[in-house]
């Protein structure tokens, strides 16, 4: 029997989002407004998923400096549980510049990701995968090897492509997916594989469904775009949670597409009211 609904394997971080008002010009002050706080792909999907009321729990990294205590203390008051934590230095570290339509460039000082292997006492009923992961030392084996574990306990298994010059990685990874989980860039850089079945984020646009016999469209909702950052990563985890609810794949992305929207009101991927207001 399953002991948790979603597991997520992937980074935490400490994000700095930097809204521009102006294109940024070396040599010149440019007016911004300044967000700092919890994000890390990983740490995003967790968040997302546990909103959905599901037990969550997330496989990751962090340092020894005040942030990664920080970071950790507010996981855990989130009720996310944090087995077989890594800590070990340095933290990952991610820059967001923000365009005033809301996209964004990513600027980021990666850590080590986290390094445990799979143990026995875990038992989910969903594994959200972070592809970023692929790109880390021996990523590729520790990720599927986790794939494998998580087979052995019959969970479905979701694969984020999460960027793609990680798609050689990818590919290797996919034949362990039940899922992949992929912007528009992303898949066609993987060949727009139609195998395992796919949930194909496509921004504004909406989701489209990818299965062997369909593909159907779901539409986003309007919304204020204030920052894009963690979007894709809301729908990830919100969709793997309404999955684990036992919702049909179509009323989960449905669902899940609402948590990409709502993030998108917002400075940075993980919402502190305080700092919103």
């Amino acid at each position: 029997m399953a002991n948790i609904d979603v597991l997520v394997l992937g980074d935490t971080a400490w994000d700095t989002v930097v809204r521009i008002t102006k294109p940024l010009a070396f040599g010149h002050d440019v007016p911004a407004r300044i967000f700092a706080g919890p994000g890390g792909q990983g740490l995003n999907m967790a968040v997302s998923a546990n909103k959905e009321g599901v037990r969550t729990a997330l496989i990751t990294q962090i340092g020894h400096d005040e942030r990664s205590q920080f970071l950790r203390d507010w996981i855990l008051q989130q009720d996310i549980t944090l087995p077989l934590l890594t800590e070990q230095d340095p933290l990952t570290q991610v820059v967001a510049v923000v365009r005033e339509d809301g996209e964004r460039a990513l600027l980021t000082d990666a850590g080590s990701g986290p390094l445990s292997w799979p143990p026995s006492s875990l038992r989910p009923r969903i594994m959200l995968v972070s592809g970023y992961l692929l790109a880390r030392g021996d990523g590729v084996e520790w990720v599927i090897a986790w794939m494998k574990w998580a087979r052995d306990q019959e969970a479905t298994i979701l694969l984020d492509a999460s960027h793609p010059r990680l798609a050689p990685q990818v590919t290797g990874a996919l034949k362990y997916a039940d899922w992949l989980l992929a912007n528009e860039e992303e898949w066609d850089a993987l060949g727009a594989p139609h195998s395992p079945a796919v949930l194909l984020k496509r921004g504004a646009e909406g989701i489209d469904m990818i299965l062997p016999s369909e593909r159907r469209q779901i539409p986003s909702p309007p919304g204020d775009i204030i920052d894009t950052t963690g979007a894709g990563d809301a729908v990830a985890g919100s969709f793997a949670a309404m999955l684990a609810k036992n919702y049909s794949p179509i009323e989960a992305a449905t669902h899940a597409i609402l948590r990409g929207v709502e993030v998108c009101g917002h400075l940075g991927a993980v919402f502190w009211k305080h700092v919103n207001e």
